[in-house]
């Protein structure tokens, strides 16, 4: 099992990236800031529910989903429908990938 800090450096490093890439050409960078910044808000959270309570491990992904979704819409200042994606995007691709470390 891998380390929180280390869970930490790889899904920023795999999701800010994809956030940026899916936002739009003038939101890019901010997007990217965004999602570390919002990583650091959540994953931390997610990490350690998801050790107290592993069957409520897709209960806590929502959360994290619905955070971040906020997150981008609010910060960001990309809308709802493409805040949710971006979160989406992001988390899909992180969440799949936790199954494999």
């Amino acid at each position: 099992m891998i380390s929180w800090f280390e869970a930490f450096l790889l899904t920023v490093a795999i999701e800010a990236p994809l956030v940026a890439l899916a936002a739009p050409a003038g939101k890019r960078r901010d997007a990217a800031i965004d999602s570390l910044a919002l990583n650091l808000i959540t994953h931390p959270c997610a990490w350690w529910s998801v050790q107290q309570w592993p069957e409520q491990w897709t209960a806590i992904e929502l959360a994290v989903l619905a955070a971040e979704t906020c997150g981008y819409a609010l910060a960001t200042r990309v809308g709802w429908r493409r805040g949710f994606a971006l979160a989406a995007v992001a988390n899909v691709v992180t969440a799949a990938l936790s199954f494999v470390f």
